[in-house]
């Protein structure tokens, strides 16, 4: 890689532990693809996917989280991978293999959903009966003490089993909800025995499962994901400063990284959304840094931007940029950026596409990459045509740019027409008036103007293609692609009135 001088923190080798990174970028394990078979067993398209996260060109790659008890308490989503059993290993190897081929270090995450979990079981498992504010989540039952002391156990085999076949260090996940979390918060921890109450009390879990996976991995190093900030002050969560007496506590029993991370799902307030500014959470990993100089700190929760991450670096906020929706969007960020072609990131805008899919038991699926879990099928690869043709697109928004760029890297020759003054379509105008972060919209915009430039792209503005012009230039052309858009027919919408350009329905506030 040909690395830039602002990035040059970013992708400076870095020491963890016994282990060498190549930079400072941590594929974080940000979702459950939902690729996989119902009973926990990978599939091609699994495989397929992880190959390419394998080649993203991080240092260090999370897997997704697996859960680790055979019952499937743990299990929160329909199709997520299990690690319960030595029979798994054969699969993990293979995860493991493409990621050390690649050059990584490979990271096995253990997932225990609790109070998300159980989905196959029509009931979930959390420290206390507190109802569901979200109402697709299953009842709760209390985990019992031996329960606790199997789950316990469960993942420290879980991390055996994830060494054996090959990972250099594991995680675990104590965020969003998930069964850790319900322990250590205020929340969902309501118990009465030595589980609960105060602070240390409910992070006695916590320290149990460190101590536990460390003992069965050795020396290999151990990752713990913990919030920064619940979000969840609404239903009597923890503090912030809880928080972080609770990453000291998990920092005093050895942990080798803290992955910050902000909110749960039911948590009323956004974290990650379009309307959370890039950068705007930093705060909280430079608070865990300054806390805890000793203990590597990873962070990126909307932090799309490797220049900001650098920057952040740079300063001292954190030690590792962990970066996964980013490189849903385009697995080649990474490489991109080491090349100084930002440019051409197609950058994530925050829509969350992915999340809400999962919520709805659906694999994940992204708003600008329409191939992510679509690796394995020949029909979504771009490959050179069998004969190159002269194309010509009508519209340059972002369905008319998209047909076009992909006609130009199969080596057709594109000429694109628009009846406007630029590149982007209605897009164009809606991202100057985005209510949320239009820096995230206007991004797209953008890039569509610099891929034009850099694939050498006509676009011809302000020129409208009509009926006549049609007929008088089609001949010049072998395919003609209409991208036109769709537009709202306002004879349709009798109880519609037109209010500074924008349509209101009778009746509503017009502002």
């Amino acid at each position: 890689m040909t690395q830039t001088a602002p990035l040059a923190r970013l992708f400076e080798p870095a020491r963890w532990g016994k282990l060498h990174s190549k930079n400072r970028i941590k594929y974080g394990s940000c979702c459950v693809s939902n690729y996989n078979n119902r009973d926990g067993t990978h599939t091609i398209r699994e495989h397929a996917r992880t190959q390419v996260i394998a080649q993203t060109g991080c240092g260090i790659i999370t897997n997704q989280g697996a859960y680790p008890d055979p019952l499937g308490e743990g299990k929160g989503y329909f199709r997520q991978v299990a690690i319960y059993d030595d029979k798994c290993i054969p699969e993990f190897e293979k995860i493991a293999g493409y990621i050390h081929d690649a050059g990584a270090i490979a990271v096995q995450q253990v997932l225990h959903a609790g109070r998300y979990g159980g989905i196959d079981l029509g009931y979930c498992l959390q420290p206390s009966i507190v109802p569901q504010t979200l109402p697709h989540f299953r009842p709760p039952r209390e985990i019992t003490k031996e329960q606790i002391r199997a789950t316990v156990q469960q993942h420290a085999e879980a991390a055996r089993r994830a060494l054996k076949a090959g990972f250099d260090a594991t995680e675990v996940t104590s965020f969003m909800g998930y069964l850790l979390a319900t322990f250590n918060s205020k929340f969902t921890n309501r118990r009465t025995d030595e589980y609960g109450g105060s602070l240390k009390n409910r992070g006695r879990f916590m320290c149990e499962l460190i101590d536990a996976m460390k003992q069965a991995q050795g020396d290999a190093p151990l990752v713990i994901r913990l919030n920064g900030n619940e979000l969840m002050d609404r239903w009597g969560g923890n503090t912030e400063d809880e928080c972080f007496e609770l990453m000291q506590l998990a920092a005093e029993h050895g942990v080798d990284m803290i992955s910050v991370t902000v909110g749960w799902q039911e948590a009323p307030e956004s974290s990650i959304g379009r309307d959370v500014p890039p950068g705007y959470w930093r705060r909280l990993a430079a608070r865990a840094k300054k806390m805890l100089p000793n203990t590597p700190i990873a962070f990126g929760n909307r932090l799309p931007d490797p220049h900001m991450a650098s920057k952040c670096i740079e300063q001292g906020e954190f030690d590792f940029w962990e970066v996964c929706r980013p490189m849903l969007a385009d697995p080649e960020l990474v490489h991109k950026a080491a090349a100084g072609r930002m440019g051409e990131v197609k950058r994530c805008i925050g829509s969350l596409n992915c999340l809400s899919r999962l919520f709805r038991d659906l694999p994940y699926t992204c708003t600008r990459n329409p191939q992510l879990g679509h690796e394995y099928d020949p029909a979504y690869q771009i490959t050179p045509a069998v004969m190159p043709k002269k194309i010509m697109v009508i519209g340059a928004g972002p369905a008319g740019m998209e047909c076009a760029i992909t006609a130009k890297r199969r080596g057709h020759d594109v000429i694109v027409f628009e009846r406007g003054p630029g590149i982007g379509g209605a897009l164009a105008g809606y991202a100057r008036n985005d209510l949320a972060n239009s820096d995230d919209l206007t991004s797209v915009v953008a890039y569509y103007r610099n891929m034009a430039e850099a694939l050498n792209i006509e676009v011809r503005c302000n020129t409208s293609i009509d009926v006549k012009a049609m007929r008088s230039m089609l001949h010049q052309y072998d395919v003609a692609v209409i991208a036109t858009g769709a537009r709202i027919d306002a004879r349709f919408l009798p109880e519609c009135t037109p209010v500074r350009g924008w349509w209101c329905w009778a009746g509503a506030r017009s502002g």
